[in-house]
């Protein structure tokens, strides 16, 4: 949806190299131990022109924003989850504090992930879709765990919500997490067919704070 050609790969799991402190990742053989992991899940060479790193919970994106920053050339695609009806995600901050605190590593993408239903979703997608100067995302889950552990959202109900997302401007990338199948995935991607891509704010160049 974003428009341009990339491989894409999934990384899986990291190990323990991501649960490591900031401090640590200051030290060169603990830098080079979470280089590696990253280079070996990816099979790209850590020289690669761009590296598309999606990590879920709050502790690992900075984690990967370390190893951007500290890797020329590379980007990161970052998604972390609205935990509940507070509107923050694991770290304790907003969505709007998450994206400041972020945004000094240019990340290629930034969106929401897991947790929450797109219903439940929408009002946090649209305020990152209006603080973030980059690309957007957004994978909801097949709605709220019911009492048995499944999903209950449909392809159909979900593509609407999706759908109505694509059409305020809301999106750049979509795509499902917990309870979605590819028939799921199918049925977005047929919501958002023809539809005009999130274009990006622009934003003053000023001081942003952010906290809890």
């Amino acid at each position: 949806h974003v428009g341009v050609d990339v491989s894409a790969r999934i990384a899986g799991s990291t190990g323990k190299h991501l649960l490591l402190s900031f401090s640590d990742l200051q030290e060169p053989e603990h830098l080079a131990q979470l280089t590696a992991c990253f280079t070996a899940v990816l099979g790209a060479p850590a020289s690669a022109e761009a590296v598309v790193l999606p990590p879920e919970p709050t502790p690992i994106v900075r984690r990967v924003v370390r190893y951007v920053q500290l890797q020329p050339g590379q980007t990161a695609f970052l998604s972390v989850t609205v935990t509940d009806a507070s509107g923050r995600i694991l770290s304790g901050q907003t969505v709007e504090a998450f994206w400041h605190s972020m945004r000094h590593a240019h990340p290629f993408a930034i969106g929401l992930n897991c947790a929450l239903g797109p219903k439940e979703l929408r009002p946090y997608i649209a305020d990152l879709a209006g603080t973030a100067d980059t690309f957007v995302s957004a994978h909801p889950n097949a709605g709220l765990p019911n009492a048995f552990g499944g999903y209950d959202e449909t392809p159909e109900t979900m593509s609407a919500y999706i759908g109505e997302f694509a059409r305020e401007g809301l999106l750049n990338i979509v795509g499902g997490c917990c309870g979605t199948t590819p028939e799921h995935i199918r049925a977005f991607a047929q919501a958002v067919a023809g539809l005009k891509p999130r274009a990006l704010p622009e934003k003053p160049r000023q001081l942003r704070l952010s906290g809890l």
